[in-house]
């Protein structure tokens, strides 16, 4: 897998683990602003290398489901 391929996939689960955290009771705010903040910095290596249009385009290409 493309170092690329895979921080968006890291991206995708990290951001999908938040979900499933917030929509459920069993995790606390403290447990589920973590998991904010983990999905927050493996983004933030996206913003700033700039591959946000690429991200986005790897989205609707591999997860549609989960689309802005």
């Amino acid at each position: 897998m493309e170092l690329k391929e895979l921080l968006f996939f890291r991206t995708q689960e990290e951001l999908r683990s938040y979900f499933v955290m917030a929509g459920s009771r069993e995790y606390t705010d403290e447990e589920r602003e973590r998991q904010r903040e983990r999905f927050a910095a493996v983004f933030r290596v996206i913003d700033e290398a700039k591959l946000e249009d690429e991200y986005r385009e790897w989205k609707k290409k591999n997860i549609p489901e989960l689309q802005d």
